[in-house]
């Protein structure tokens, strides 16, 4: 009986751990992504981008196309999204499942606020831990 305890015991706290980790992780990527948010709505491009990995193999799927690395996506917010055409975003919904230590998945709603007619779609992205911090490295938006 006491050794069943005693297990039991030595479990729940080799547990408790990687509990931790996990709640540690999801903190830092909600905190990544709210960074983004304030970025976007403060009219820093470069700001919001710093959530993406700055790399050529990053990629970006949204309707028909499929943009590779940093600069493309970054030069698609510029062009699409610039002066006024920026708006307001928000993220919702959003869900974060942690796939491994250094690797995550999330999904949520998106929606940006404009005069001209609001715009909003959901949006699955995978992120991974690099030295940098949190960073996307596939986002998936419609």
């Amino acid at each position: 009986m006491k050794i069943t305890i005693l297990a039991s015991v030595l479990f729940l706290l080799a547990s408790v751990p990687g509990i931790v980790l996990g709640q540690d992780a999801v903190s830092e990527i909600l905190e990544m992504l709210d960074y983004q948010v304030v970025s976007w709505n403060s009219g820093s491009i470069d700001g919001y981008m710093s959530g993406y990995w700055k790399s050529d193999s990053l990629r970006f799927h949204s309707g028909k196309k499929i943009l590779m690395g940093w600069s493309t996506v970054k030069s698609m917010y510029d062009e699409k999204y610039s002066g006024d055409q920026r708006g307001e975003l928000r993220f919702s919904g959003l869900r974060v499942e942690l796939l491994s230590g250094d690797s995550a998945f999330v999904c949520g709603h998106w929606h940006v606020a404009l005069e001209a007619g609001d715009r909003e779609g959901l949006f699955t992205l995978l992120i991974r831990r690099k030295i940098d911090g949190w960073k996307i490295v596939h986002d998936h938006s419609s």
